[in-house]
This record gives structure tokens, C-alpha cells and sequence, in this order.
């Protein structure tokens, strides 16, 4: 945060260690910097590169948990390009393999991909399949954020299946939730607030009486 330069230097100094180590793991990480940059800046047929680079060596060294996260890339890359058709084919990849961790909150994350992306396809009475699912699995996974996103979500595809008084139904459950979710955060950061002034009102009585 200090220095401007800091950051790409170390990712250097990263990768030459990856590669002295020979470590799988630390070799994707290295790679992951290089994508994020490049997604970051829309470059989306390097990031594509690097994603391929990490998919190669996870598949050589049997790394399924990086795999899933590094085909969730790549369809959602492909997405933004706009190759629905590719997006598709690694998506349900992704979702197949995602189902055999047994994660609930990885698999309702991919349903939701899924979800929307049936939903850009105008496959909306498969969209509406696939996001009452997530809906179910994001209630189990207690992931709050990812079930607001997803009650979001389910208004948009119930309104695209002309279903209007569910869509306002759920429109209305997601600025419930939100709300929600807002004034918890505000409870707890006034909390937190509180008890730092109470430890350092306490910290200066203790100061005061030495």
C-alpha cells in the first residue's frame, strides 16, 4: 500500500520461488495474479491464457479444488467475451464437478452461474428450474449474501417467465433482506465501535491511577 512498485515485485519474487519449490499449488497462485490483473483490466483473451496455463498444470498434479474455481473462471470469462455457447460448455462442466464436493455453497453458487446464464440464453423456463434450486441450496448453506443475490436474481427470471406478482413478491423479499442485512451490519459495527471506546476509556483509567 506504500509503494506503487511493491506489489509487482513481490508477485516476481512469488513465481521464482514457486518455481524453485516446484510446488503445483504456489505456481497457480503465481499464474492467478497475473489473470486478475488482466480481468481487471478487460483484457479477457490474456486472462483466458493464464487460465488455460492454470488448468494445465491443476490437471497434471490432480488439483480439483483449484480446478473448480480456475473452469468457474474461464466460463465466466467467456461469458463476459460474449461465447454464451462456451460459457455453457464450462459452466455445466463446472456444476457436475462442483456436485461431487458436496459443497453446498459452491453448488448453489453454480446454479445460480447456471441460473443467469440460461436466463441470457432466453431458456427461461430452464433459468426458473435452476434458480429455485440455488434459492433451497443458499437457504441450507445460511450464506446470507448469496441468498440475497439469488432472491434478486429469482424476481428478474420469474418476470422474464411473464410470473409478475411473484416477481414483485420476491423483488420485495430482496429489499427486506437487504435491509436487514444493512442494519445488522450497522449493529454490529456500532458495537464494535463501542468496545473499542470502552477498552481505551478503561486503558486511560488504568493509565491514570499508575
Amino acid at each position: 500500500s506504500e509503494y506503487s512498485t511493491a506489489a509487482p515485485s513481490l508477485i516476481e519474487e512469488n513465481c521464482i520461488i514457486a518455481e524453485e519449490l516446484n510446488n503445483p499449488k504456489l505456481k497457480i497462485d503465481c499464474i492467478y495474479n497475473s489473470f486478475y490483473k488482466e480481468i481487471v483490466g478487460d483484457n479477457y483473451d490474456l486472462a483466458l491464457k493464464y487460465n488455460y496455463q492454470m488448468q494445465r498444470i491443476a490437471v497434471e498434479n490432480d488439483l480439483q479444488e483449484e480446478l473448480l474455481g480456475i473452469e468457474n473462471n474461464m466460463g465466466t470469462i467467456h461469458y463476459f467475451k460474449g461465447s454464451l455457447d462456451s460459457t455453457l460448455y464450462y459452466f455445466e462442466r463446472n456444476l457436475k464437478r462442483s456436485r461431487a464436493t458436496n459443497d453446498t455453497l459452491a453448488i448453489a453458487q453454480r446454479i445460480n452461474n447456471m441460473a443467469m446464464l440460461r436466463a441470457a440464453l432466453e431458456d427461461h423456463n430452464i433459468s426458473l428450474d435452476y434458480i429455485n434450486e440455488a434459492e433451497v441450496m443458499a437457504q441450507s448453506s445460511n450464506d446470507y449474501q448469496l441468498l440475497l443475490t439469488i432472491l434478486r436474481n429469482k424476481a428478474d427470471i420469474l418476470y422474464n417467465n411473464k410470473k409478475f406478482e411473484d416477481a414483485a413478491s420476491y423483488y420485495f423479499k430482496h429489499l427486506e433482506m437487504n435491509d436487514t442485512l444493512a442494519a445488522s451490519q450497522n449493529a454490529f459495527e456500532l458495537n464494535e465501535i463501542q468496545t473499542k471506546y470502552e477498552t481505551a476509556e478503561k486503558e486511560l483509567k488504568n493509565a491514570a491511577l499508575e
